[in-house]
């Protein structure tokens, strides 16, 4: 716990992190919030616009293209949620974030080393920001790594040579 609140303050407290996220602050306080848009702000408007959901709605979805549809609708941002955990809540519901958040951790429950744990940290993280899963490259990446620790053995993992 206490690395990761290191690493978060770290990166918090990077100049150029920290520009950023007073940018972004500015953009959604000011008037003309819309106009003065950079991502992370779009991000945060993007987020927040889930509070517009109805409790039926938040239950079973509103489906893929009633999921961007309804983006645009309450942000006038054409684009996805950039939050792959958020974007399955409001594409497929409850039931689709559930899925989503045990499928990340699935490794854990069959191998828990150093690599495990760091490959559920890096996809976790990573989803947190970006959509991975609505992209090939996403999906073939995580997959054949989660493939690969699952079904995978530890002698693979030995670099040793077989003869001795």
């Amino acid at each position: 716990v206490s690395v990761v609140l290191l690493m978060a303050l770290i990166i918090v407290k990077t100049p150029s992190t920290e520009i950023r996220l007073k940018s972004a602050y500015k953009s959604l306080n000011s008037e003309d919030n819309l106009l003065n848009m950079n991502s992370t702000s779009e991000r945060l408007v993007l987020w927040n616009s889930l509070a517009d959901l109805s409790l039926n709605e938040l239950l079973i979805g509103v489906g893929n293209t009633g999921g961007r549809d309804r983006i645009v609708t309450n942000t006038g941002i054409d684009k996805n949620m950039h939050n792959q955990f958020l974007q399955s809540l409001l594409n497929a519901g409850f039931i689709g974030f559930s899925l989503i958040t045990i499928f990340v951790f699935l490794p854990l429950l069959f191998k828990r080393n150093i690599f495990t744990i760091s490959l559920v940290l890096i996809v976790f993280l990573n989803l947190l920001f970006e959509n991975m899963l609505d992209r090939i490259w996403g999906i073939t990446a995580i997959s054949f790594f989660y493939a690969f620790i699952i079904f995978g053995s530890a002698e693979m993992l030995n670099f040793k040579s077989a003869k001795k």
